[in-house]
C-alpha cells in the first residue's frame, strides 16, 4: 500500500529518504542488468511508456502519484496538459544526440536522470574561491584528465556522467582550517606515489613532514594553496570512483540526508553520524562529517552550483524548499542563492 493511504503510517523524513534511496538503488541495478543483457535497447529506454512505467517502479510503492501524470494545476513547472508533450520532447532530445561523439557518455548521464523524475536540477560544479582561478582550473583539469574553460563566472572544469565538475571564482583563499569542502584524489590509472609525483610536477606540494606512512593518505596543497588528499592504495571505499573519488564536506548527518533527497542518490556510507552518497552510475562520492560547520567554514566560499531550465525553475525551487532549503536572493543574471538545513549557501543558476 502506498505511503499516506493509511492513518496508521507515521514515518519521519529520514525514513522516507532511506526508503526512496533503497528503491532507487534496487531499480537502478535491475535496469543496468537488463541493458547489459541486451533485454533493453536505447529505443526502449527512450519510449514514453517505459519512463512512466519506471517512474511507477521508483515511487508507486511509496507515493500514490508514482507512475502518474499530474492532473492538477499547482503553478509549478509544466502545466498538466503539457506534461506528456514535454516528456516526449525531452526524450526526443536524447534521440537527437545519438551518433554524436559523446553519445554514450551523455546517455549514461542523462537516462537515469530522466528516469528518476525527468529531473531538471543538475549539479554543475563544486565551487571554490581562488586567487588565480585559471591556475586552479589548469591543475585540476590536468589531474582529472578533463578540459577547462574560462567563462563569465570564472574558470570551469566540466564534470562528466560520473565525475563532479569544479569551478573556481576570483577571491581570497579561506583561512587555514576554515575549509568546508575537501577533495580526494583516488587510485585508478595512477597509484598513490604516481599521483603525488604528478601533482608535484604540476606545482602542488606535500604538507607536513612529507613522510607518508604505509596505508595512509597524503595531505597536499594545490598550486594556489587549496588543500586536498591523495588516497592510499587499495582503499576499497573509493575503489572505482575515478580520479576525483570524493568531495568531503563539513556538515551534519541531517544535511547529508537532505542532499541525498535533493540528488536522489542512495546512501553508500552511514556510520557514527558520517554519511556519504553516490550516484547510481557510480563516480565521485559526496560525504558529510557529521559535524556542523563553523561560521568561518560557511563563509569559505565553497559551495554546490546547480543548473536548472527556466521551465523547471519554479518546481525545482519549491521541491528544494519542501525538503528543508531556504530561499535567499536572486541576482539579475538569474542566479539564486539558497541555504541548506545547516545554513550553508548553494547556488541555482538559470
Amino acid at each position: 500500500m502506498p505511503l499516506g493511504t493509511s492513518s496508521e503510517t507515521r514515518l519521519t523524513k529520514a525514513d522516507l529518504y532511506d526508503l526512496e534511496a533503497t528503491v532507487l538503488a534496487e531499480v537502478s541495478d535491475e535496469l543496468v542488468e537488463r541493458v547489459a543483457d541486451g533485454v533493453l535497447g536505447l529505443d526502449d529506454l527512450l519510449a514514453d511508456h517505459f519512463v512512466r512505467e519506471l517512474h511507477g517502479k521508483l515511487y508507486s510503492a511509496i507515493w500514490m502519484w508514482g507512475g502518474r501524470f499530474r492532473t492538477r494545476e499547482l503553478n509549478l513547472g509544466v502545466a498538466p496538459e503539457q506534461i506528456a508533450t514535454e516528456l516526449r520532447s525531452s526524450l526526443d532530445r536524447g534521440q537527437h544526440r545519438r551518433g554524436t561523439p559523446n553519445w554514450l557518455t551523455v546517455s549514461a548521464g542523462d537516462l537515469l536522470t530522466i528516469y528518476a523524475r525527468v529531473m531538471a536540477l543538475e549539479l554543475e560544479s563544486v565551487l571554490f574561491r581562488s586567487p588565480d582561478p585559471e591556475r586552479s582550473a589548469s591543475f585540476w583539469g590536468a589531474m582529472t584528465d578533463r578540459p577547462w574553460v574560462i567563462d563569465s563566472r570564472g574558470a570551469f572544469v566540466a564534470g562528466t556522467a560520473t565525475q563532479a565538475g569544479l569551478r573556481f571564482e576570483v577571491g581570497p583563499l579561506h583561512a587555514k582550517d576554515d575549509e568546508r569542502l575537501h577533495l580526494h584524489l583516488s587510485q585508478g590509472k595512477r597509484n598513490q606515489r604516481e599521483w603525488i609525483d604528478t601533482c608535484i610536477a604540476d606545482g602542488a606540494r606535500l604538507l607536513g613532514s612529507g613522510n607518508i606512512p604505509a596505508g595512509s593518505y597524503a595531505r597536499m596543497a594545490d598550486p594556489v594553496g587549496e588543500e586536498y588528499c591523495v588516497i592510499e592504495d587499495d582503499n576499497r571505499y573509493l575503489e572505482g570512483c575515478g580520479p576525483l573519488g570524493e568531495v568531503t564536506c563539513e556538515g551534519t548527518h541531517a544535511v547529508g540526508l537532505f542532499w541525498s533527497q535533493v540528488f536522489r542518490w542512495p546512501i553508500v556510507w552511514d556510520q557514527n553520524q558520517e554519511l556519504a552518497i553516490q550516484s547510481p552510475r557510480g563516480g565521485t562520492k559526496l560525504a558529510w562529517s557529521g559535524i556542523a560547520p563553523t561560521q568561518d567554514q560557511m563563509n569559505s566560499g565553497q559551495r554546490f552550483v546547480f543548473l536548472v531550465g527556466s521551465k523547471e525553475y519554479d518546481e525545482e525551487i519549491s521541491r528544494l524548499v519542501s525538503l528543508g532549503a531556504t530561499v535567499g536572493a536572486t541576482d539579475p543574471t538569474g542566479t539564486s542563492t539558497l541555504v541548506d538545513p545547516d545554513g550553508v549557501e548553494f547556488l541555482v543558476v538559470l
